[in-house]
Parts: structure tokens; sequence; C-alpha cells
């Protein structure tokens, strides 16, 4: 009955996601933004939901901290959503603030095969005399994400199953031969 239990935790698991880090870089063509997303692997391996940002990133030099995390589509049209990213950057519907309600200086999102395709930055950070505030189009080639941490292979939970499948075959096959 144990090994059936922990079977069952271990698909249940599998059908979550995993906990992990994201790495991430974005290149908007003059300014590089590179930094961690922590949140949970989906069972397809690409989709990332996010539960929180950084540090990250701009240009190199550290940048500040944006500790508010939304979907854009919940924080600009009020939809619903859970703030997700794409490790192959096909869909991006992310937006981290300094602030509630996304309206002071400090703003980065990625939107993406959602209601519209932007970069969006308003970033309080000097790069020379330029100010790293607003949006261009999204261009998934320029971003570049892999996950690290805890989040196994989906090989690895097949065959943490079949182990467990195997136990208990193999504990039912033992007491059957006691009876």
């Amino acid at each position: 009955m144990r090994f059936l239990t922990a079977a069952t935790l271990l698909m249940i698991t599998a059908v979550l996601g995993q906990a992990g880090t994201l790495n991430f870089s974005y290149n908007t063509g003059s300014v590089i933004f590179a930094g961690t997303m922590t949140g949970t692997l989906q069972g397809d391996n690409n989709t990332f939901v996010v539960s929180s940002f950084g540090p990250f990133t701009v240009g190199g030099a550290a940048g500040p901290s944006l500790g508010i995390v939304d979907s854009v589509d919940h924080s600009v049209f009020g939809v619903t959503q859970v703030p997700t990213v794409s490790l192959d950057g096909s869909y991006m519907d992310f937006v981290a603030c300094s602030t509630i309600t996304c309206s002071d200086n400090g703003v980065l999102g990625f939107a993406s095969g959602n209601m519209f395709a932007a970069v969006v930055t308003h970033v309080p950070f000097q790069l020379g005399s330029d100010d790293l505030g607003g949006s261009s189009a999204f261009n998934a080639s320029n971003w570049s994400a892999s996950v690290a941490g805890d989040a196994p292979e989906p090989g690895t939970l097949t065959l943490g199953f079949a182990a467990a499948a195997f136990a208990t075959a193999l504990s039912r096959r033992k007491r059957l031969a006691r009876q």
C-alpha cells in the first residue's frame, strides 16, 4: 500500500510540474536583460509558471528590485492569467514591477503569443545618458532560457514511476506467496 501511495504522489507531481529556477537573457538590440525567475516547469517541459523574479542585470549592471510578478494579460487587460514564459519564447505573459500597480519607474515585461507581442521596459537605471524606458516588438530569437535546480527531466519521472510500479508488484507477489 505504501508503494502505491508513493506511485500516486509521483504521478501527481509529474502532472503539476517541478519547481526550479529559470535563467534567462533577452537582447533588445541595444541592451541585454539577464537574470532569474523562480517557479514551476510544467509537464510539457517548455512552459514555466513564474512565482518570483530576480535578481537581474541590465547591460551587465545590477537592475532594481522588481518584486511584484504578474501576467501582462492580467495587469493590462484584467484577464485572469498566471505569469508564464516559455523556454523557447513562443509564449510570454510576464511582467515584474516594483509596485502593485506597475505605475512607477520599475517595470520589465515580456508578451508574445497572447493579445500582443512586446517587450515593455521602464527601468530606473541610466546606461550612459539613455533611459531604458519604452517598448518594442518581442522577438523570440533574442530570448534565451534554461531551467536549473530541482526540475527533473521527464525521463527521470518516467523511471521513478516505473520503479514504484515494480516495487508495488514485487510487494504484492511476496504477499501472495506467503498466503
